[in-house]
């Protein structure tokens, strides 16, 4: 129960945020925080700019990654036709790894490449 100051206080301080393409993951990069975007129904490449500090996670297996920017919109939460595969197949391994990644990178440097 964090007003939104107390929260963009919180991941202000953060080493790293881990997240999904939520409020509180465009609040981390406006705040210049290393970012781990566990993404399926979003695409990225709409949110991150060539120099934000992000790497965008998903199983890049199926057909419909990116569906939220297409037409017509299904909501990967209840018309989802593989039961949100894109998210549920990240494996906290593979979060851990970029998360290290981003913290081994040198400041100023850009940042590794925006999907594992």
């Amino acid at each position: 129960r964090l007003s939104l100051a107390q929260v963009a206080c919180w991941i202000a301080h953060c080493d790293a945020f881990v997240g999904v393409d939520s409020g509180l993951l465009q609040m981390a990069l406006a705040l210049d925080r290393p970012s781990v975007a566990i993404t399926g129904p979003t695409d990225m490449q709409f949110r991150f700019t060539p120099t934000t500090r992000a790497i965008s996670i998903r199983d890049d297996g199926l057909p419909c990654l990116g569906c939220h920017h297409r037409t017509p919109r299904l909501h990967w939460n209840t018309d989802c036709p593989f039961d949100i595969a894109c998210m549920r197949e990240v494996g906290s391994a593979e979060v851990f790894r970029a998360v290290v990644s981003l913290l081994e990178a040198a400041p100023g440097q850009p940042p590794p490449k925006a999907s594992l």
